[in-house]
C-alpha cells in the first residue's frame, strides 16, 4: 500500500465532523492526488498515512487534524446576529481552516470557470464555516446550547444516521461512504451559495439604476442572490422564466405597488412579472410603504 494517498480516520462509529473533514480534503485535492480513505485505529497506520483527521492526538495544520489530545486544538468566535459564540474546533473546522480556500477555487472552476472570485475568498471561507462548519464542531464538541442558538443544520444527526454499527465492519465502512456522498454535495452547495450571494451583491452594486417615484430600480442581467444588502437599491428588474420575461422584486413585503397593469402577467404583492420591462417599471413608480405591523408590545 502506497501511505502517500492514504487519508486515515478512525474506524467504528463516525460522526459528521471526521466525514466532512474527509469531504473538504477530497474536495481540495480532487485534481492533484487519489486519495485512498483507510478507517483504522491501529497506531502505526495512522503514523505512516499521508494524513490523519480525527485520529492520532496530533493536529499541525498540514497533515495531522485530530482534537482529542489533552487541551483540544483551539476555537474560534462565530458571529450570529449580534452575538458572539465561542466555538472550539474539531476536525471538520480544522481541515476547514487549513483546506477551505483549495476547496472552495475547486468548487469554483467548475461552476463559474473563467470569473475571478479571488476577493471573495475570505467572505466565502466565512460563511461556510458560519453556515456548516461551526455547527458540527459544535455539535461533536458538545456545545448543545451553543449548536442550538445556531441557525443550526443538524447535519451531524443525519451523517449519524447512516451508522450501522451492528452490521460488522464492512457494512459499517460502506456507510460511511454513503454518507461521506451526502457530505460532499452538501459542502458543495454551501460553497456554491456562498459564492453565489457574493457574486450577486457585486453584481447587484455595479448595476445601473433608475428612479421612479420612491422606488430606485437595479437593472440585473440575472437574479442575484442577497441582492437585498446592497444599500440604495429599493428593487430589482431582471429577466424571468416562469413569471414572465421580466420580474420586477421589491426589497421590503411593504413595498406595494398601488396600480394595477393590464401587461403585467402576475403580480403578487412586492414581485410582479410581465412581457414587457417597460410596464413594470411605471408600476414602480406607484409604489407606496404599507405600514409595518407593530411590533408585540408596542401601541401606535
Amino acid at each position: 500500500m502506497d501511505e502517500r494517498n492514504v487519508l486515515a480516520t478512525h474506524g467504528g462509529v463516525f460522526h459528521g465532523d471526521e466525514v466532512f473533514a474527509v469531504a473538504i480534503i477530497q474536495l481540495a485535492f480532487k485534481k492533484a492526488k487519489a486519495i485512498k480513505i483507510i478507517r483504522t485505529r491501529h497506531k502505526s497506520t495512522v503514523e505512516k498515512a499521508w494524513m490523519a483527521v480525527d485520529v492520532g492526538e496530533k493536529h499541525n495544520g498540514i497533515d495531522r487534524f485530530d482534537h482529542h489530545q489533552e487541551g483540544g486544538a483551539g476555537s474560534r468566535k462565530v458571529r450570529v446576529d449580534n452575538t458572539e459564540v465561542q466555538i472550539p474546533y474539531s476536525s471538520a473546522g480544522l481541515v476547514w481552516k487549513s483546506y477551505g480556500i483549495p476547496a472552495i477555487e475547486q468548487v469554483l472552476q467548475m461552476h463559474y470557470p473563467g470569473e475571478d472570485f479571488r476577493d471573495d475568498l475570505e467572505a466565502i471561507i466565512n460563511s461556510v464555516d458560519r453556515r456548516l462548519i461551526a455547527s458540527l464542531d459544535a455539535e461533536d464538541c458538545g456545545l448543545k446550547n451553543e449548536a442550538a442558538a445556531y441557525p443550526y443544520f443538524g447535519i451531524s444527526a443525519v451523517i449519524s444516521g447512516f451508522n450501522r454499527i451492528r452490521h460488522g465492519k464492512n457494512v459499517q465502512d460502506k456507510a460511511f461512504f454513503r454518507a461521506l456522498k451526502v457530505a460532499e454535495n452538501i459542502l458543495e452547495n454551501q460553497i456554491l451559495f456562498s459564492a453565489r450571494s457574493q457574486r450577486g451583491r457585486r453584481i447587484t452594486a455595479e448595476a445601473p439604476r433608475t428612479t421612479h417615484g420612491i422606488c430606485t430600480v437595479a437593472h440585473l442581467p440575472e437574479f442575484c442572490l442577497d441582492w437585498q444588502s446592497v444599500e440604495g437599491v429599493d428593487a430589482v428588474l431582471y429577466p424571468g422564466e416562469d413569471l414572465g420575461p421580466f420580474v420586477l422584486r421589491m426589497r421590503d413585503t411593504h413595498m406595494i405597488p398601488t396600480s394595477t397593469d393590464p401587461e403585467v402577467e402576475f403580480q403578487n404583492g412586492s414581485l410582479a412579472g410581465s412581457r414587457h420591462a417597460s410596464c413594470l417599471l411605471r408600476l414602480a413608480e406607484t409604489v407606496v410603504l404599507r405600514p409595518l405591523p407593530l411590533a408585540k408590545g408596542e401601541s401606535e
